[in-house]
């Protein structure tokens, strides 16, 4: 019987040493240098740690997106002249820009040099898209509440009025804005364009004109000649909205009139002329564009398909008859010059502009 208890208390010492040397070993593998819970806290950091590092990729990522981005938008909102010609090869289309980016593509035109009254074309990267401007391209504008038509007629051609040189483009309205009377009074041998009652109403005309264009417009230096056939010299004002010269757009006339020197004439006209284009095409003033779709065809009752007499006001005095005016005439199908035109007669009003600048 002690022999029996004897073994069973060496049998219970031997349990719990083993028992102890188990414990040691898994609270070693659990709180060790390399148990459980250290291995544990390793992964949670390395997780952690992965999880910024995502995190920072995450937002350097986004970072360069918006930076791309933002630098697409900044390469969107240039405007760069790529090239330009004087091509004689014209393409009487229609303008595809707002008056807004109109006013920055002729603000930039204004300052390259290279660009001349002699220019016919000028391509350009315009916000990303490729657009081409020739002179003889048309557009509208708001015009007291009505589209009107306006023709492109020259690059940097015009003289700007501050003398900081030239405005980027000029437009002719090809719409009338309506009829009025030139000088009542009729007498040319004293008065020239800068004491015409009309050159006096223009600003009620341009004020008419829509706000984006108006605002924009340039005043110019404008010359003019006084006396049967200018005799009496030429003269120049500055004008915001003006009549054509008859140098400007070189029409044939009948008569053996030296009109004197008010101007040079547009790239539009020079190049028509050039290349020999009859004058119903190079002067029509309505009937060119797209009749079915375009509801400014004019003011005149006269003015669609068919015609019987048109007569648009120049700002060139005429001759050799005393107390005559110029202007442009449709008649007998065909457009030329009409220097026997009066004072006190009413035409059709078809003013031009400018808009850019250094």
């Amino acid at each position: 019987m002690n022999r029996d208890n004897g073994i069973t208390l060496v049998a219970l010492v031997v349990t719990i040493i083993v028992i102890l040397i188990i414990a040691s070993i898994s609270i070693n593998s659990v709180i060790g240098d390399n148990g459980l819970i250290t291995k544990a806290k390793e992964a949670r950091k390395n997780w952690e740690d992965m999880q910024i590092s995502e995190k920072e990729e995450r937002e350097k990522l986004a970072n360069e997106l918006m930076n791309n981005k933002n630098n697409e938008n900044l390469e969107d909102d240039k405007i760069e002249i790529r090239n330009y010609s004087n091509t004689t090869v014209l393409t009487n289309s229609k303008i595809n820009m707002d008056w807004k980016t109109i006013v920055e593509v002729a603000n930039i035109i204004a300052t390259n040099d290279n660009i001349t009254s002699d220019t016919s074309q000028v391509n350009l990267k315009v916000k990303g898209k490729y657009i081409t401007l020739t002179v003889g391209d048309y557009t509208s504008l708001q015009y007291d509440g009505v589209d009107k038509k306006v023709r492109l007629i020259g690059f940097n051609h015009d003289d700007l009025a501050n003398g900081k040189g030239k405005a980027g483009m000029t437009f002719e309205f090809i719409t009338t804005l309506g009829t009025d009377f030139l000088d009542s009074a009729n007498d040319i041998e004293s008065n020239g364009w800068k004491n015409w009652e009309l050159r006096a109403k223009m600003p009620q005309y341009l004020s008419k004109i829509e706000e984006t264009v108006r605002n924009n417009i340039k005043p110019v230096t404008k010359k003019y000649g006084v006396g049967i056939d200018a005799a009496s010299g030429i003269y120049s004002c500055t004008d915001s909205l003006w009549l054509l010269g008859w140098r400007e757009v070189h029409i044939e006339t009948e008569c053996d009139s030296d009109f004197g020197d008010d101007g040079k004439l547009y790239r539009y006209y020079s190049v028509n002329k050039e290349v020999g284009t009859n004058t119903s095409e190079t002067y029509a003033r309505f009937t060119q564009y797209d009749k079915t779709n375009d509801k400014s065809l004019g003011d005149l009752p006269n003015s669609g398909d068919q015609w019987e007499h048109v007569c648009v006001w120049l700002r060139s005095v005429g001759g050799p008859h005393k107390h005559s005016h110029t202007a442009i005439e449709y008649i007998e199908g065909r457009w030329r010059a009409n220097n026997n035109c009066y004072g006190i007669s009413q035409f059709s009003v078809a003013p031009a502009f400018c808009i850019g600048a250094k």
